[in-house]
């Protein structure tokens, strides 16, 4: 059963308006809920690093935690 959703569509939208500087691609399967009422969600994003030895960026697949309060927002 469904106890609550969000899109990515829209946690990119309230990380953009909350000035973070970074956009997710993909959910992974885990949350976890906090005693505080928090989510912690796991996805993916890319990052532009610039390698050891390289001058131009290269873009990076990484994981980035975030916590959504009890609506849902980044915090």
């Amino acid at each position: 059963n469904t106890i609550r959703q969000i899109t990515l569509a829209q946690i990119n939208t309230e990380l953009a308006s909350a000035g973070y500087n970074v956009s997710l691609l993909d959910f992974h399967h885990d949350v976890e809920v906090l005693p505080n009422g928090h989510w912690l969600v796991l996805a993916n994003t890319f990052k532009s690093v610039v390698l050891t030895g390289q001058t131009t960026p290269t873009k990076v697949l990484g994981d980035v935690v975030v916590d959504l309060d009890t609506n849902l927002n980044p915090v």
